[in-house]
């Protein structure tokens, strides 16, 4: 009976410091490139991103939230050889963990991001075949951003990778990461 009374009053005095918590909705516009040593000739890209966003709100008045996503994001590069532009574009399944602070609308966001490469596509018949990038990509999220009372959310991201994006090249080629910049609109649900 005790351990039942416990429980009801924790989860009593848990309620309204999650009360404002939500899943949303989030799309956004990618712009990226490889990056690491000899990647000068390679340009920026752009690609699409969205998915699903769950806002957890650690704090009563929610200055601090921690929030989880799962995102289609296209990264890549392009590069002009003989007056042609090729590129090169990396479909991923990212899920950033981003710890997210928020004074009167403005939200400071950071965190690590785990990425599972789903395709890769292009023209550019320099590229490494399928097989050879690496299916896991590790890397770290920064950015700011504004969200309404209303639950209307839109901000700006940085994007860089740790991991080299290829698992098996032949030697003596260079092994870049992603690196990237993000916009992005999008909606969390229950909001007052």
């Amino acid at each position: 009976m005790k351990r039942l009374l416990l429980l009801n009053l924790f989860c009593g005095l848990l309620n309204p410091v999650f009360a404002q918590s939500g899943p949303g909705l989030k799309v956004g516009a990618t712009y990226t490139r490889y990056a690491g040593p000899n990647t000068n000739n390679l340009d920026y890209q752009v690609g699409v991103q969205g998915g699903l966003t769950y806002n957890l709100r650690l704090s009563q008045e929610g200055f601090f939230s921690l929030q989880p996503e799962l995102l289609y994001t296209q990264k890549g590069a392009r590069v002009t050889e003989d007056g042609r532009r090729y590129s090169s574009r990396l479909h991923y399944l990212d899920v950033p963990i981003l710890a997210r602070i928020n004074t009167a609308g403005f939200v400071v966001e950071a965190g690590p991001q785990i990425g599972f490469l789903l395709k890769q596509t292009g023209n550019y018949s320099g590229q490494a075949p399928t097989y050879a990038y690496r299916k896991l990509d590790l890397g770290y999220v920064a950015g700011l951003g504004y969200q309404a009372q209303q639950g209307y959310v839109a901000g700006v991201r940085y994007n860089g990778g740790l991991a080299d994006i290829f698992d098996m090249l032949a030697g003596g080629t260079v092994n870049p990461h992603n690196n990237g910049f993000q916009a992005y609109l999008g909606y969390v649900f229950g909001q007052k």
